[in-house]
């Protein structure tokens, strides 16, 4: 990754990550506010979830400042297993949300606590949540993408589970009105809201415990390596293909046979066109080692 193509990637992903910083401030506020005001035990709860969520994206902002710095002397490959590190983060703070939310709808269901008294003016706190962080959560996917973030990634499903408690707590909300005998349906919805989130949590730990283990890149990525290079006409065979993930960027490393007779230079400007032709075709590619052997 270049110098502009970094500082692009860095503007990007500081800007979304604020941008979903504020948008849990401010929800945290109108939760605990309007709980508060309407008697509502349930979006209370909600809106402290949403003041810890701001904990995910204060540590995406210091944590962007650390893994998008150049390579040095102590970390040649760059700091790039940063972001992992704060990807695994995310996904295990997502599985703790989740257990509390079982551990606070079993203790409701077991002690048979009642949100009683509840005021119509707590259903708007929920309504809101649910559209903004909706929102949130696709344009956070979407830039995620563009930039491939794992770490953003991760956090755009950080936003959409607190949409989906949301959820949650807007039912609740509306049958305690109807009748504050139907508490039990808030348990049972907040149980299973966090079977979800554990799941997504799950999926986001997952390959970050894989990266964090020094998994190679994908197949069909190694795969369009070795096509690449044989397609080019110096260029005899490749093998011994090495891949590794670094975050959102891949380092490879691999030995190609070229005619016994040809000049180290010749060689040497077969292995740069190559390279060259590999991080174009390969965007994440961003550092590429290449062997040269006599095809004899």
């Amino acid at each position: 990754m270049d110098k502009t193509a970094s500082q692009t990637y860095g503007r990007q992903f500081k800007f979304t990550a604020f941008c979903g910083l504020l948008s849990s401030i401010f929800l945290a506020i109108i939760k605990l506010t309007l709980g508060t005001i309407g008697h509502s035990y349930t979006v209370v709860a909600d809106g402290i979830e949403s003041l810890s969520d701001t904990v995910v994206d204060l540590t995406l902002l210091l944590g962007v400042q650390f893994w998008s710095a150049p390579p040095d002397s102590n970390h040649p490959y760059g700091h790039r297993r940063i972001e992992t590190i704060i990807t695994a983060f995310v996904g295990l703070f997502l599985m703790a949300a989740a257990f509390v939310i079982v551990y606070r709808a079993i203790d409701g269901i077991v002690e048979g606590k009642r949100t009683e008294s509840v005021e119509g003016i707590a259903v708007i706190a929920p309504i809101i949540a649910i559209l903004l962080k909706e929102f949130i959560y696709r344009w956070t996917i979407s830039v995620s993408r563009k930039i491939k973030s794992s770490a953003l990634y991760a956090n755009a499903w950080h936003h959409r589970s607190d949409a989906i408690t949301s959820v949650v707590a807007l039912i609740a909300v509306f049958i305690a009105q109807i009748n504050p005998r139907f508490y039990i349906v808030d348990n049972i919805g907040g149980i299973i809201c966090s079977i979800l989130i554990v799941r997504v949590a799950f999926g986001i730990i997952k390959p970050a415990m894989s990266e964090l283990s020094d998994s190679g890149a994908s197949e069909k990525t190694r795969k369009m390596i070795e096509e690449i290079a044989l397609s080019q006409p110096d260029i005899k065979s490749v093998h011994k293909i090495r891949t590794r993930k670094m975050g959102s960027v891949i380092f490879a490393d691999f030995h190609m046979l070229v005619d016994g007779n040809t000049t180290v230079r010749k060689g040497h400007a077969v292995a740069e066109t190559l390279q060259n032709t590999l991080k174009s075709s390969i965007p994440e590619l961003i550092d590429i080692v290449v062997h040269i052997e006599p095809n004899e």
